[in-house]
C-alpha cells in the first residue's frame, strides 16, 4: 500500500508532497486528447487493472501500532481508507493499460463516486498481515465498477474476509467534464458474467437513487408501518414528552445522536488538493462505530457498509460535521441495528451547510439491543430509509 500511494500520487501528479498553501489549478494538468466514442479508445482486459496490495501488520510492529484498535482488532475505519485509495489506482491501472504504460501524469481525475456495498464477514485479526486485490469489472462511458476483496496470510493460505464494490469515475479536469474510460474487452464465459453482473449491480443503484425519499414518497406498507410504531410508543400522546416511552425496551431515535466536528487541514488532502475521501470514509466510520457502542453498551461489528454517495468534493480549509444516529432496529429480539451518517460542510463566514455524505452501516453488537423508534417526520423518514437498506443487506 506504500509503493501504491507513492505511485499514485507521481501518476496523478498536481501537486507537491509538501503543502505549500497553493490551490492546484487546471492548467497544472495535460491536455486529455478526448475521442467522440469510447470505441476509439483501445479496450482493456480485467487482467490490465488486476492488482495487489499488502498491509504487513501481522509482521510489521510499527505498523500494527497504527492500525490497532482497543479491542486488538484493525481499526476498520483506515483500511475504509486503504479500499479508497485501492480502488482510484485500480482505475488508473484500466484507463492506461496497466502498471508497465503508467508515464508521466495522467491528464484524467479519478474520484469516488459510490461506494456500493462493503460486506465485512468477521473482524479483521492485527497478528496476520493483509492482502488486498481488484479489479474493474464493469464500465459506462465514464465509469467504472470496482470490485476488491480483503483478506489475511494464516500459516500461508488466504482468509477471505471482506467484498467490496466502489464507482468510480473519470473527468477531465482541465476541462471541467467527463472524461470516456477504456472499454472492457470480456475473453471468459466468466468474465461475462462479472460484467453481467456489474451492469446489474449499476442498475439497482439507478433504482435506488430514483426511489429515494427525497424523490419519492413512501409506500402505503412503509407509511403504516411508522404509523403503528408511532402509536405503540405513544408520540401522539401529548403527555409522553421525552423518552423512555411506553415501551420500556424503546429509545427515541433523537436520544441515540452523537456528532463531532473537524478542520480540515492539509495532512488531510488528497493529489488535488481536497479532502481525501479516505480520511471522509474513516472518520464517519468512527463515530458510527462509537455510537453503535454506546447504544449496544458493548462492542460492536459491522456487518455492511451501503450505498455511499460522495455528492461533492471538500475543501481545505472546511469544517466537517458529522452527525451519528440509530436509524432503524428489526422485530425483537435482535442484535442488529442499522445506523446513518451525515457529513455536512459548513461554512464559518455564513453558518450555511451542505450535505456532502450519508452514510449507512448494519452493526451487530454482542447484546441485544432496544428498539429505536422516531418522533418527527423527518426521523420517520430516516426510519424507513434504515429498513429499506437493512432489507436490502440482508438479502
Amino acid at each position: 500500500m506504500k509503493e501504491i500511494k507513492y505511485n499514485l500520487r507521481t501518476m496523478v501528479g498536481g501537486q507537491s508532497p509538501y503543502w505549500s498553501g497553493e490551490t492546484t489549478k487546471p492548467d497544472d494538468f495535460p491536455d486529455l486528447e478526448q475521442p467522440d466514442t469510447q470505441e476509439e479508445l483501445p479496450a482493456r482486459t480485467m487482467k490490465d487493472s488486476y492488482q495487489e496490495a499488502y498491509l504487513p501488520v501481522g509482521t510489521d510492529l510499527k505498523l500494527r501500532e497504527k492500525y490497532q484498535n482497543f479491542y486488538k482488532f484493525i481499526r476498520f475505519g483506515k483500511i475504509l481508507a486503504n479500499l479508497d485509495m485501492f480502488a482510484a489506482w485500480i482505475s488508473y491501472l484500466h484507463i492506461h493499460g496497466g502498471q508497465q504504460n503508467l508515464k508521466g501524469t495522467s491528464p484524467h481525475t479519478v474520484v469516488t463516486a459510490l461506494v456500493d456495498i462493503i460486506d465485512l464477514y468477521e473482524q479483521i485479526q492485527t497478528y496476520y498481515d493483509i492482502k488486498m486485490s481488484g479489479n474493474v469489472t464493469w464500465v459506462g462511458k465514464s465509469s467504472m465498477e470496482v470490485t476488491m476483496d480483503l483478506g489475511q496470510i494464516v500459516n500461508g493460505s488466504f482468509k477471505h474476509i471482506l467484498d467490496a464494490r466502489f464507482l468510480m469515475v473519470s473527468r477531465d479536469i482541465k476541462r471541467e467534464r467527463a472524461a470516456l474510460v477504456n472499454p472492457l474487452v470480456l475473453k471468459t464465459d466468466k468474465e461475462k458474467q462479472i460484467f453481467q453482473q456489474g451492469q446489474e449491480n449499476h442498475s439497482k443503484s439507478l433504482a435506488t437513487w430514483s426511489t429515494s425519499l427525497t424523490k419519492t414518497a413512501p409506500t402505503a406498507e412503509e407509511s403504516q408501518i411508522v404509523h403503528d410504531l408511532m402509536l405503540q410508543t405513544g408520540v401522539f400522546d401529548a403527555s409522553v414528552k421525552k423518552s423512555p416511552s411506553k415501551m420500556d425496551n424503546t429509545v427515541f431515535m433523537e436520544d441515540t445522536e452523537l456528532s463531532s466536528v473537524y478542520f480540515c487541514n492539509p495532512q488531510q488532502r488528497n493529489t488535488h488538493n481536497k479532502v481525501f475521501g479516505g480520511f471522509l470514509l474513516d472518520r464517519a466510520f468512527g463515530l458510527a462505530w462509537t455510537n453503535a457502542c454506546l447504544f449496544s453498551g458493548g462492542k460492536a461489528i459491522m456487518k455492511t457498509m451501503d450505498d455511499v454517495r460522495f455528492r461533492k468534493g471538500v475543501e481545505m480549509g472546511s469544517i466537517l460535521e458529522f452527525t451519528s444516529q440509530v436509524v432503524y432496529t428489526p422485530p425483537q429480539p435482535t442484535k442488529r441495528f442499522q445506523i446513518m451518517t451525515v457529513a455536512d460542510v459548513i461554512q464559518p463566514s455564513t453558518g450555511e451547510r451542505e450535505t456532502t455524505n450519508i452514510f449507512y452501516y448494519t452493526f451487530e453488537s454482542e447484546n441485544e439491543v432496544r428498539s429505536v423508534a422516531p418522533r418527527s417526520y423527518a426521523e420517520a423518514m430516516r426510519y424507513i430509509a434504515g429498513k429499506r437498506r437493512y432489507v436490502k443487506c440482508k438479502t
